[in-house]
């Protein structure tokens, strides 16, 4: 499509400054008019170099942008998928919870979602243990580092290749942000305790910018009490259980 494009716009560009090369001979045939056709000619090929280059860059974006949903999908969201399973074999009744990262401070978001933060702290660190050394699960926590490594190569990736509004990464902006959730006090615990720098800075760009997106988008029972499915004191049965399993 490519070398096509690129031919029929030479071809043209060829045609047309012949035309004009003969008009010029037969009408007047001057220094100033060859001037001028230097010029057009000049312009024609400028106008080919700007549409080669749109054409090859919106083809470059189009093509980080397939790799960076294939690597989502095939690595990232299988390998997220083994770390759910590993969660619930070492803590059966454990129940996913979400903490919001758009302000990411621990002690903000222990009080804000206290319920969820209890939850996500369960499966990281027990401080009733007798030595320092045991506090934290570590096999489960390596687990989530692992996943979140993967979650800031993905976001790398879609920042400075500049595929960040991109509206065909869209089929994975709310399973990005969920994971990312799930997984919010790993993630400061790695920032603020373990490391005590910017670790993934990256997701977190991504992630608010996501999250915006995400938040807009209408709740699905909203969707099936406007179309008739479920009655209004469903859907508010529905978001009442919600709110006591989230903590807030």
């Amino acid at each position: 499509m490519k070398n096509y494009l690129n031919k029929n716009l030479l071809t043209v560009s060829i045609i047309f400054s012949a035309l004009l090369v003969a008009s010029s001979i037969v009408v007047n045939y001057s220094l100033d008019t060859l001037q001028k056709i230097s010029s057009i000619v000049g312009s024609l090929s400028l106008g080919v170099a700007l549409v080669t280059y749109f054409y090859k860059k919106r083809q470059d974006e189009l093509s980080a942008t397939i790799d960076q949903i294939v690597f989502f999908r095939e690595k990232i969201i299988p390998y997220s998928n083994e770390v759910k399973k590993a969660i619930m074999k070492a803590y059966p009744d454990f129940v996913f919870s979400k903490i919001d990262l758009i302000n990411p401070d621990i002690n903000y978001l222990r009080d804000k979602y206290s319920e969820n933060f209890k939850r996500q702290q369960s499966i990281l660190i027990d401080v009733s243990k007798k030595y320092p050394d045991v506090y934290f699960e570590i096999d489960i926590l390596n687990q989530q580092v692992f996943l979140l490594n993967m979650l800031e190569e993905l976001a790398l990736k879609v920042i400075h290749l500049q595929t960040k509004e991109s509206s065909a990464l869209k089929s994975i902006h709310y399973a990005f942000v969920e994971m990312v959730e799930y997984n919010a006090l790993a993630l400061l615990f790695m920032r603020d305790i373990q490391s005590g720098n910017s670790m993934y800075a990256e997701v977190l760009d991504l992630y608010k910018t996501w999250k915006k997106e995400v938040e807009e988008i209408p709740f699905i029972i909203k969707n099936l009490e406007k179309n008739g499915f479920i009655t209004k004191e469903q859907r508010e049965d529905f978001y009442n259980t919600r709110r006591k399993k989230k903590g807030y």
